[in-house]
């Protein structure tokens, strides 16, 4: 009888510590798995397009008009909502709000202390008739109508995060970006629900290591349905999986240099060893950007100190390449990075006439893809819209 007990006891056990250990991994899942894609880019990583009319088709510019009291040094996230437009200005802590024809329909609450009011904005995201201001210097998501612009209330969040991902609305993913805290620990990850306070924590990182907060490489990005996460470094892009509450691998792209992968971890190495400038190794690591709808992929990268981006078509696996380095077209300097890309094909670009009041003093800038769109007098503080439609034309 004793021997019975005993093995009982052995059996609960062993279930019990393979349902800690299931847990656990459902905690910090990241699954790789065989149903990946392949992007093979790495032959072609700095054949930049000279002519970008063999890039983009129809195009279009028009202008968010701002009134003379609101100044935008720059324009950091674009978002197309419900016949709206937003636009995030992070230096200067500004959400701004214009209708599709670009009329100035208000700023979403102020810097300050009081109701409706925060330190900074970090991120935003609309969803369900609200805007939710996330800010790290708060601690909070701070909630408003998108209808009348107006304070609803506000959320208490326990840790920082450098950027925020909507799911519902009650649920958001925030990426840490090595910004450990007593609730994210060691986890890059953060999914919650501040309605129940459910949470789940993903990809796990050696703080000993991994020790700086890196802005111009890995993301979390997405729009409705579709949430992709790459790490720093890494050569990886995942998926989220909303029903699973998980991540799965998604791509692979083979221009990550194998002495990157092998150190992607040890930021002392990659950044103040020096080995992301050293040319003599024309390193390449993927950017900070990642645009995708069905048929295109529009992303950042790093090659040999020099910034790009890619445009990849998924049914050809054909690569194009435009970047600031350029010296046939100056567009993209003007333009600066792409914010937006549309189920037909439409890449977004918001930049403000300061650089273009900048560029339009030099020769070569009249004979761009962008000049013949701008308008002949540009005066300081306006906002621009640009919308090009990929074409791959050889």
């Amino acid at each position: 009888m004793k021997n019975i007990i005993t093995v009982k006891k052995i059996i609960f056990g062993i279930f019990l510590l393979q349902l800690s250990s299931c847990n656990n991994s459902t905690e910090i899942s990241n699954k790789e798995n065989d149903l990946f894609q392949e992007i093979s880019i790495r032959n072609n990583l700095d054949v930049v397009e000279p002519d970008y009319k063999k890039l983009f088709g129809k195009s279009s510019l028009s202008e968010l008009v701002l009134p003379d009291s609101i100044f935008v040094s720059n324009v950091n996230k674009l978002k197309f909502f419900e016949e709206k437009i937003l636009i995030l200005d992070k230096k200067f802590s500004k959400l701004l709000v214009f209708d599709n024809s670009g009329k100035f329909l208000g700023s979403v609450g102020a810097l300050g202390f009081g109701p409706g009011e925060f330190q900074e904005i970090t991120d935003f995201e609309v969803k369900f008739g609200v805007i939710s201001v996330y800010s790290k210097a708060d601690f909070k998501i701070f909630r408003f109508n998108l209808s009348n612009l107006s304070f609803i209330d506000s959320i208490k969040i326990d840790f920082f995060a450098n950027s925020m991902i909507q799911l519902s609305e009650n649920e958001f993913l925030f990426y840490v970006n090595y910004n450990p805290s007593d609730f994210s620990k060691n986890k890059n990850i953060i999914f919650l629900n501040t309605k129940s306070d459910e949470s789940k924590m993903f990809f796990e990182y050696d703080q000993t290591k991994s020790n700086s907060v890196i802005d111009f490489s890995g993301f979390l990005e997405g729009k409705e349905g579709e949430i992709y996460f790459s790490l720093p470094f890494d050569n990886k892009v995942f998926v989220f999986d909303e029903r699973e509450l998980d991540f799965n691998l998604k791509y692979k792209f083979d221009n990550v240099s194998d002495e990157i992968l092998e150190n992607r971890e040890d930021f002392q190495k990659l950044i103040f060893g020096g080995m992301l400038l050293d040319k003599s190794k024309k390193v390449s690591v993927l950017g900070s950007i990642f645009l995708k709808n069905e048929r295109y992929v529009v992303f950042k990268y790093l090659y040999n100190s020099t910034e790009y981006y890619g445009v990849y078509k998924f049914n050809t696996k054909e690569f194009k390449v435009f970047s600031k380095k350029s010296l046939s077209d100056l567009s993209i300097n003007v333009l600066g990075d792409p914010l937006y890309i549309s189920e037909s094909d439409d890449l977004c670009f918001a930049f403000t006439s300061e650089p273009v009041m900048y560029y339009q003093n030099i020769p070569e800038f009249s004979n761009s893809y962008l000049a013949p769109f701008l308008p002949k007098e540009i005066v300081e503080n306006r906002i621009f819209l640009f919308k090009s439609k990929i074409e791959f034309l050889n």
